[in-house]
């Protein structure tokens, strides 16, 4: 633990899909798009 280390970035702002990697790869990249997707779709309803 570190003067320049946060413990999540949703402490600092809204994370509504988490993407996991370092980096991410491309198929993860996708599955976060189309969850962000169908999560925006339900909140419009």
């Amino acid at each position: 633990s570190a003067y320049s280390v946060v413990p999540g970035v949703d402490k600092l702002v809204p994370v509504d899909v988490y993407i996991a990697g370092c980096p991410p790869r491309p198929e993860s990249m996708l599955d976060g798009i189309l969850r962000l997707e169908h999560l925006i779709q339900e909140r419009r309803e």
